[in-house]
């Protein structure tokens, strides 16, 4: 059976004044991006529906930071699709073409994925 998609606000720890992030749950991001086909009861994505998209960009927005867990096959193309979903026009994200070594804290931790550039391991 497949889970319905649900939004959790993350508790913060006891006495913390820190109160953002959520966890999502009942998600397939693998197959939640991809080429979109239009059907009569809106446009659909390998079968999901732009529903699920739209409630996980209003999390993100909501509170900041979201949580996917067990997406432990989630692959470099699904990743960087997802992340395109939420600026359509954009082909590069983070540090764009070209990596300033003196002003990134994070250059000597990247690595690209080779088959996903726009995808990179940090650490």
């Amino acid at each position: 059976a497949v889970l319905p998609l649900t939004v959790r606000p993350l508790q913060p720890p006891p006495g913390s004044s820190i109160d953002f992030g959520a966890e999502i749950q009942g998600v397939d991001l693998e197959n939640l991006t991809g080429s979109w086909i239009p059907t009569n009861a809106g446009a659909q994505t390998n079968g999901h529906t732009e529903e699920q998209f739209g409630t996980i960009r209003k999390a993100l927005y909501e509170h900041h930071v979201v949580v996917f867990k067990h997406q432990k096959g989630l692959s470099p193309k699904a990743q960087y699709e997802l992340t395109k979903r939420f600026d359509p026009v954009s082909d590069n994200y983070g540090h764009g073409k070209t990596i300033d070594a003196k002003r990134s804290i994070l250059h000597p931790d990247l690595k690209t994925v080779p088959h996903q550039p726009q995808v990179q391991v940090i650490g």
